[in-house]
């Protein structure tokens, strides 16, 4: 079982397996298995569960088992937290999976397995209304040490280098396409500091953000430790072309490609398939990167339509394959669209 923090969650998003768990309980073993009590009997309050991506379900557990391990049939589906007594699963994307839950007892035994069987179904949520240029969300905002991982979203260095600063953004607003966004965050005094999403916070409710201490700091001092906010979307400040980066290991039998440098969030990624000349939609990752697991067809060069929150596309052609992380430019940016805020 794989666990990160949410910093370094995507560290490595090829093995990505999202399970973490939050050691809430008195005791906690030396592999970060949550203890309870000591004999081997398990119970799950639900051995199914549907969910929209986004979204929250919480299986319970009951029984006197000594620990309990999670472990997921297929990554990037599901994010899992667990504490002593109930397991949190929350939809990542598109798709179904299995989660083993293996009990233990105070000898570190193997004792006893369920099965919990998830589908999670494609997300309902409006975003070309729910994140309009116009609506002003609201939550708490929290802060984090940067450390030197890329981010659930693997943008940091991309942030770095352009002197953006950073922030995590809650499961539920991330998930829906929140990569990669860049956003204005206003305390209850009205201070501002604009920050790019570069990461997921798995705990919180919806609206929160946890920026980094830098960017925290610059409106409201640290001591304070946890605080009200609002935020709303706004254009990223670049006169630059949208970037590309493909991932190590692609080629024209398989292939995960990520878009940079977006003026607005990214709904969609889709390459022209020249059999039929047609555009095919690519499956994106919770870690920010698009999917072609057949390839693309062909050695490239590529063409690419890509597509914001607001319904509007623009078409990168010539795209070759680089290996080795480089980014590949391209010649155009979504236009910039008039504000006018509003509330959520």
């Amino acid at each position: 079982m794989t666990i990160y923090p949410h910093k370094s969650l995507i560290k490595r998003p090829v093995a990505f397996l999202l399970t973490i768990l939050l050691l809430t309980s008195p005791v906690v073993s030396a592999d970060n298995s949550v203890i309870s009590s000591a004999a081997t009997k398990l119970t799950l309050s639900a051995s199914s569960v549907t969910m929209r991506v986004g979204k929250q379900k919480t299986v319970k557990l009951t029984g006197s088992f000594a620990s309990f391990k999670t472990t997921a049939s297929k990554a990037g589906i599901v994010l899992i937290l667990s504490d002593a007594n109930k397991i949190r699963i929350r939809g990542l994307k598109k798709g179904s999976v299995k989660i083993k839950v293996d009990g233990y007892n105070k000898n570190n035994k193997l004792k006893v397995s369920k099965t919990i069987t998830v589908k999670v179904k494609k997300s309902l949520v409006d975003i070309s209304d729910e994140y309009s240029i116009d609506r002003i969300h609201t939550g708490e905002a929290t802060y984090y040490d940067l450390g030197d991982e890329e981010g659930s979203a693997c943008l940091n260095s991309f942030a770095e280098s352009n002197g953006y600063l950073t922030a995590a953004m809650q499961a539920e607003d991330f998930l829906q396409g929140m990569a990669g966004a860049y956003i204005e965050v206003t305390d209850k005094d009205g201070d501002v500091v604009n920050v790019l999403v570069t990461d997921l916070l798995p705990a919180g409710k919806k609206g929160d953000i946890d920026l980094t201490r830098e960017a925290f700091k610059s409106i409201e001092p640290l001591v304070t430790g946890r605080m009200d906010i609002s935020w709303r979307i706004i254009p990223l400040p670049t006169f630059d072309p949208v970037n590309f980066v493909w991932k190590s290991g692609s080629s024209k039998y398989w292939a995960q490609i990520q878009v940079r440098n977006h003026r607005y969030p990214i709904r969609s990624l889709e390459y022209l398939d020249t059999t039929d000349d047609t555009f095919k939609e690519l499956t994106r990752e919770c870690y920010n990167y698009f999917t072609a697991p057949d390839g693309l067809g062909c050695d490239g060069p590529y063409t690419f339509r890509i597509t914001d929150f607001y319904g509007r596309s623009i078409i990168e052609e010539d795209i070759p394959m680089k290996s080795g992380g480089k980014v590949i430019r391209g010649k155009d940016n979504f236009p910039i669209i008039e504000e006018k805020t509003g509330v959520h």
